[in-house]
């Protein structure tokens, strides 16, 4: 995280969905962050390539070319420490559970209510930038 705003830093957020319609209230809702965009999950990994100091990943589950589980999957293997949101359609109690087994972080149904998606963001971030203080602190121990 970079930029002290309002207590909170400013993010880099990557958003992984196939709706350009969702991307587009996302990029709306994140004005005071930086968001990157993907498509697929396959995009969403190469983001993570060019882009590993991202803060905070949104994910949708059902995309072509990699879904969002499999992008779970592959994220994984490379032993980054990103929280991760799931945003999608599904009311399916079973794909929730699988996806926070899975190492996401909070489920988010759509559609989308701005509010609550800006708090639940704001909530991982300040956990994140809570994490990485006292990982610093440590450090200088």
């Amino acid at each position: 995280m970079r930029h002290i705003q309002g207590g909170l830093k400013v993010a880099l957020i990557l958003a992984i969905d196939d709706a350009a319609t969702d991307l587009t209230l996302i990029q709306y809702i994140l004005t005071n962050h930086e968001v990157i965009l993907a498509r697929n999950g396959e995009q969403g990994l190469q983001q993570l390539e060019k882009h590993p100091q991202t803060d905070l990943i949104l994910l949708d589950l059902h995309m072509p070319v990699m879904d969002g589980f499999t992008f779970m999957d592959r994220y994984h293997e490379l032993n980054l420490d990103i929280p991760i949101i799931i945003l999608t359609n599904t009311e399916e109690v079973a794909m929730e559970i699988q996806g926070l087994e899975k190492g996401a972080v909070d489920f988010i149904r759509k559609p989308l209510n701005f509010k609550a998606l800006q708090m639940r963001i704001d909530v991982q971030l300040r956990l994140k930038q809570s994490t990485e203080l006292i990982k610093e602190h440590n450090r200088h121990l």
